[in-house]
């Protein structure tokens, strides 16, 4: 190190230098004829020439080391705050600005992000209208957006528990989805009405259904 407004190195100088290896601090007589120290970073001891005096204990190079730590573990935590996706998308959500200032929990969902070309369509069946549904059974969605024209798709999965939804009604919980082929572009996050198709059965079991059903519910049997 040293001390100095010019690069060169002139007598009467505060020039020396720290070992790291060794963890210590040498420095230069007045004259840079004499090499002083080592002086152990943290000692008690001080190495002085007519132009500066180097403390060991507390010296520029603990606290130093101090502050380099402080930042390393500022570092870390704004990498933490970086939330890279793994692929591709489109992130949606309400406002940018709700988001500005805001303490956020572990596991709280700040937005969505969703490939255009790979979308599902999120379905609350109501359970009075609940039926045996087959992985794969066809589905057709009529967005409000664009009703005369269905968008086919396959059944991907259902919950087999039925849970509040946003309306405070029981439902059951399924995704479907598009085949491949149907590349046409669709808005995400809107709404509309699905048809979704099971087994056939008699046309009186499909008329009377929801009577029977009734039935069952108001006689106990």
């Amino acid at each position: 190190f040293l001390v100095n407004t010019t690069a060169t190195i002139p007598q009467n100088s505060c020039h020396g230098f720290y070992d790291r290896s060794g963890n210590a601090f040498y420095l230069y007589n007045d004259a840079l004829t004499v090499l002083q120290g080592p002086l152990a970073a943290g000692s008690g001891g001080t190495l002085q020439n007519g132009q500066c005096i180097i403390y060991g204990t507390g010296s520029g190079f603990a606290e130093l080391q101090l502050r380099h730590a402080e930042l390393d573990y500022a570092r870390q935590l704004l990498d933490r705050s970086n939330i890279k996706a793994e692929r591709d998308g489109v992130a949606f959500f309400t406002d940018p600005k709700d988001l500005i200032g805001r303490p956020v929990a572990v596991g709280e969902r700040l937005m969505e992000l969703a490939d255009p070309l790979r979308l599902e369509f999120r379905i609350d069946l109501p359970v009075a209208d609940a039926i045996v549904l087959n992985d794969g059974a066809r589905v057709k969605i009529f967005l409000d957006s664009d009703p005369l024209n269905p968008v086919e798709a396959r059944l991907l999965r259902a919950d087999f528990q039925a849970r509040p939804r946003e309306n405070q009604q029981l439902a059951f919980r399924l995704i479907a989805e598009r085949p491949s082929s149907d590349t046409r572009p669709l808005r995400l996050g809107v709404r509309g009405t699905a048809q979704i198709y099971g087994d056939r059965v008699p046309l009186a079991f499909y008329l009377f259904r929801r009577p029977i059903s009734a039935a069952r519910q108001w006689f106990g049997v």
